[in-house]
């Protein structure tokens, strides 16, 4: 990352947001704005520099094409998507992967619960000390842009209770979440400020349980699947 961001700095010519999507994706995206605006090298005179200024320009229009493009695309095949026969089992699918990534790349592994010495440089969006309400956002997304279909589908199910239990779960965990320190870092040497972060890793497991497990069960689609095991 800083080596990527350190030779277009020095580039003669200012980048435009296709020569950004011409390179890695290192130089791509929200991690290279937070390093340009939050990384320890990036002091106030480099802020100021034109060429900084330049290339995060070039980085923030790219983003927002190809946000724009993914847009577009869904909307046109979104119709299509609705009508295929797998619709829902790849839906479950992408939700269950959500919360095993917000619980074991996210939060397991910086904080040290899954084999290896907690580390915060592991955590996403360290620099900036965000990482707590990137997961509060995850959830988030998952209660609007999720929860509303799979409480239709588990009520023509007739299983409304799961759909409940669900999202009372869901609210509970966002809840949490919002009230801790945004932060992850600064948590692994504060031993009342990592137990809430244990909470709300415990509290995200709930919630895979009951997607991946009781709620594919009641849905008749496989035990545990998610789009993560390879099939």
């Amino acid at each position: 990352m800083g080596r990527k961001v350190g030779v277009w700095l020095k580039a003669t010519d200012a980048p435009d947001a296709q020569d950004i999507a011409g390179d890695s994706v290192a130089i791509q995206g929200f991690p290279a704005l937070e390093y340009l605006l939050y990384d320890d090298a990036m002091d106030e005179q480099a802020l100021n520099d034109p060429n900084t200024c330049s290339l995060m320009q070039a980085i923030t229009t790219q983003l927002a094409d190809t946000t724009s493009a993914l847009h577009r695309d869904w909307q046109a095949f979104g119709e299509h998507y609705l009508d295929t026969a797998n619709y829902t089992e790849t839906t479950l699918a992408s939700a269950i992967q959500a919360l095993e990534l917000l619980e074991d790349k996210r939060l397991g592994e910086p904080m040290g619960l899954k084999g290896t010495p907690a580390n915060g440089y592991l955590a996403e969006a360290w620099r900036s000390g965000q990482t707590v309400r990137l997961v509060e956002s995850s959830l988030e997304g998952l209660r609007t842009g999720f929860l509303p279909g799979l409480t239709a589908l588990l009520r023509e199910a007739d299983a409304l209770p799961l759909a409940e239990t669900f999202r009372d779960q869901l609210d509970k965990t966002l809840v949490q979440a919002s009230e801790l320190p945004p932060g992850l870092a600064p948590a692994l040497d504060d031993e009342e400020a990592f137990r809430g972060l244990q909470s709300l890793y415990l509290n995200i497991s709930q919630l895979r349980h009951l997607l991946g497990n009781e709620i594919a069960s009641e849905l008749g689609l496989m035990r545990g699947f998610n789009s993560s095991d390879g099939d």
